[in-house]
């Protein structure tokens, strides 16, 4: 018989059991914020919650915390402002299987600490009902990773471009020759893939933010996914550790 892993019968998407653990403190609570440090807040959905892998033991906010506590002791104060199953665009654009995350104490609370950093990842639940959310998908997402622009203090926004789902081939363009958009027949994949990782560095320019970091890339999606590190919609244990390091990485050494 096949042994079943602890982790399966877990929720998909647990609360934030780092709250218990004996690491740092990752919650999303400006109160507490550490202001002699440098402050990163993590903004997204539940793959920066880390879904799949009960964040503690390795959700990428907790791998970027630890790698970066490792190597510059005392210096950095990281938080997890991530939200299961939310969306970019507002509510009522669309968005009947997700709540927006516009609005909610996550995002109140990212604002209000005044984050040095901003790491902002948010699109993989739009693309689930991108027949309705891709009328307004553009806009949210600028608007929203503008809030954070616009801070007084001028935080670093940096965003991402969410891991592959699957493999897609992106054939001529956006979607694939017979659906560029993704939308006739709607695709999940498809939007996820292709659409997503052409929009949010377009979008992101628009308000004067670089070059996203490229979680599809990274995975080797779209058509070539490490199905081993991303075996669904959400990265494993391992693939979180991959992001966390990489992020590290990337915007911090």
């Amino acid at each position: 018989m096949r042994a079943i892993s602890l982790l399966s019968l877990l929720p998909l998407c647990t609360a934030h059991e780092w709250l218990d653990d004996v690491g740092a403190d990752l919650s999303c609570v400006a109160s507490s914020v550490d202001h002699s440090k440098i402050v990163v807040a993590a903004v997204g959905d539940s793959i920066t919650v880390g879904a799949t892998c009960r964040t503690w033991a390795g959700g990428y906010v907790k791998i970027l915390s630890d790698v970066l506590e490792a190597a510059h002791p005392g210096k950095y104060d990281v938080r997890d402002c991530g939200l299961c199953g939310h969306d970019a665009v507002r509510k009522g654009h669309g968005n009947a299987k997700h709540a927006t995350y516009w609005d909610t104490p996550a995002m109140q609370n990212s604002l209000s600490m005044k984050p040095d950093v901003v790491i902002y990842m948010l699109g993989t639940n739009d693309a689930d009902e991108w027949y309705n959310t891709s009328s307004y998908f553009g806009q949210d997402w600028s608007d929203l990773a503008g809030t954070y622009v616009a801070l007084p203090n001028k935080p670093k926004v940096v965003s991402m471009v969410p891991p592959p789902y699957g493999n897609t081939t992106c054939v001529g363009g956006a979607g694939s020759a017979a659906n560029p958009t993704c939308l006739a027949p709607f695709d999940k994949n498809c939007v996820i893939n292709c659409l997503l990782p052409k929009l949010v560095p377009q979008l992101g320019s628009k308000i004067g933010l670089g070059a996203p970091l490229d979680m599809l890339s990274l995975f080797d999606g779209p058509d070539n996914t490490n199905k081993t590190l991303m075996p669904g919609l959400h990265p494993d244990c391992a693939g979180y550790t991959v992001m966390g390091e990489y992020i590290a990485k990337q915007l911090f050494e």
